[in-house]
């Protein structure tokens, strides 16, 4: 027996209402993870609906926006989804897309980050770094970073697209769709 074993046998807890509570958290547990389930098939379900099945009906309908009992609307809405290639799994599609940025006017939305890793007993030399870190600080380890924010990066395509400038969508790792929205009276506005 261990130690924590014999403090059990001394003292007026009941092993058994142990096991009961721990039983009981294990099933809030498993309660938990499957409501968690639900909630995602539910949320995939969703999405399907809002952004295929809905659209394809209004489109076939010849409707871009319709009412329902109640004050209902429902409308489709074009909508850019675009994603910046990762840098380290795809380096050669991220280099492409900050080139097409950088000789189409957009090279701001790309942030560069420079990190250098320094002993704790140098500290004061990062406030020389910037002029002087290859000619004088040979010790530093440097890594450049460059990273492109995805939401600016799809506003800028979005907007783009809205002036009826033409992209190269594929090379950007960018799509618009229809996608139905649905507003309910009173409520903020979601899908």
């Amino acid at each position: 027996m261990t130690h924590a074993d014999d403090a059990l046998m001394s003292s007026s807890v009941d092993l058994g209402a142990l096991q009961a509570k721990a039983r009981e958290a294990m099933s809030i547990e498993d309660d938990i993870a499957n409501r968690l389930e639900l909630v995602e098939r539910d949320r995939q379900k969703l999405a399907n609906i809002l952004e295929n099945e809905l659209p394809k009906l209004m489109s076939t309908a010849g409707l871009n926006e319709f009412g329902m009992v109640g004050g209902v609307t429902v409308e489709n809405k074009l909508r850019t989804f675009a994603s910046v290639p990762n840098s380290e799994k795809k380096p050669e599609e991220f280099a492409a897309v900050l080139k097409y940025l950088d000789t189409h006017g957009a090279a701001s939305l790309a942030k560069r980050y420079v990190v250098v890793e320094l002993n704790r007993e140098k500290k004061g030399i990062a406030t020389k770094l910037l002029r002087h870190l290859k000619a004088h600080y040979k010790q530093a380890s440097v890594e450049v970073k460059v990273t492109v924010h995805s939401g600016t990066y799809a506003k800028w395509i979005r907007e783009k697209l809205e002036q009826g400038k033409e992209l190269p969508l594929e090379l950007l790792n960018a799509s618009q769709k229809m996608v139905a929205k649905i507003k309910r009276p009173g409520k903020q506005e979601g899908n």
